[in-house]
């Protein structure tokens, strides 16, 4: 029995431009990070073509991926081979060791958990007493404005025009 025929009915993948110069285009966005979309527009084929490519070819997706970690591992690489500039070695460092050598302050609790707002007893009578200070010096400053207030006024003595 003679082998059947493919059947090539139906819309091309990019609109009858070669595959294989496409794709070579999108690689080359792909190892730089690219998007599909700026992909696409590099080789001048639509958003949707390339995605309906990459849902039917999970080997040129999982080249895609492999392609956009290409500029990380060469930053990477380069941060490496480098750190005998100190200003790049702190850098490094204060990211890789947040706990000594970060710059900036976690606003969260241990594992990335939201900061505990409940107060140790001592830490509630300290804040009580600087407050009842505090209100303690109003209180005599608006006492002292009353008392002043409820003092009768000086009486002068008529004038004699």
């Amino acid at each position: 029995m003679p082998k059947a025929k493919k059947n090539r009915a139906g819309r091309k993948w990019f609109d009858g431009k070669n595959e294989k110069t496409v794709l070579a285009k999108c690689k080359e966005v792909w190892a730089y990070d690219g998007t599909d979309a700026e992909a696409a527009f590099y080789a001048e084929v639509s958003k949707d073509s390339i995605s309906r490519y990459l849902k039917e070819h999970d080997d040129v997706r999982e080249l895609r991926d492999r392609l956009k970690e290409r500029p990380i591992l060469q930053a990477r690489k380069t941060v490496v081979e480098n750190l005998n500039n100190p200003h790049i070695a702190l850098r490094y460092l204060e990211r890789k060791r947040k706990d000594e050598f970060a710059l900036r302050q976690e606003h969260t609790g241990p594992s990335g958990e939201p900061i505990s707002r409940e107060m140790s007893d001592e830490d509630k009578a300290l804040v009580k007493r600087a407050l009842s200070f505090a209100f303690a010096g109003r209180a005599r400053k608006s006492n002292n404005i009353t008392k002043r207030q409820k003092e009768p006024p000086i009486k002068r003595k008529p004038s004699s025009r």
